[in-house]
């Protein structure tokens, strides 16, 4: 939910938790989409993708950020620590519209496709993930798919083990999506 928070407080904490990992951190991030999240916290969702672009990677790859921007006024600002990774940990972002897809790489490094996305879904979307990737320079290093898995050591555990996460996808895709034919909701048998 990067656009509740405040991006200079963000970059020091992810650059914080790049050290803390030895630079293996991986800066996961969505917009949000419930309406009383932004309401509780004052901002306005229409705004929410502008307030993520902002100022973030100038943040994290420059030592003193001067910026005025729709949402945030920086005058000399420098994060503290640096990241060990530079300009910083790779930015995943979150998106399950094919309009928000193509913006991906706007914001971030690479997208996380949802536990939502079908197969014919991923099949539109990857193409116009691709060509976006290809307008902004960027390399495309494959899909990451977000999934729910369910280990358990004994056969007869893995059905009740998997029931939570399965009655979670299964919420996240009542919009008629046939969970039998056409997902990628999978469960381990």
């Amino acid at each position: 939910m990067l656009p509740l928070h405040h991006p200079v407080a963000v970059a020091e904490q992810t650059a914080t938790l790049d050290i803390i990992s030895g630079g293996k951190f991986l800066f996961g991030l969505g917009q949000g989409y419930r309406d009383q999240e932004f309401q509780s916290f004052g901002v306005r969702k229409r705004d929410r993708r502008r307030r993520m672009a902002e100022v973030i990677r100038r943040l994290r790859s420059e030592e003193n950020v001067d910026f005025e921007g729709e949402f945030v006024k920086l005058e000399g600002v420098a994060i503290a620590p640096k990241p060990i990774q530079q300009p910083g940990p790779p930015i995943f972002v979150g998106a399950d519209l094919l309009e928000t897809v193509v913006r991906v790489p706007e914001v971030g490094d690479h997208w996380i496709a949802s536990r939502r996305h079908t197969k014919s879904f991923l099949r539109e979307a990857v193409p116009i993930y691709k060509k976006a990737l290809d307008r902004h320079g960027k390399e495309d290093k494959g899909l990451f798919l977000f999934r729910d898995l369910c280990v358990a050591k004994a056969p007869g555990k893995r059905k009740s083990g998997s029931r939570k996460p399965t009655r979670r996808c299964t919420r996240c895709t009542r919009g008629g999506v046939n969970l039998e034919n056409d997902t990628t909701c999978a469960l381990m048998t």
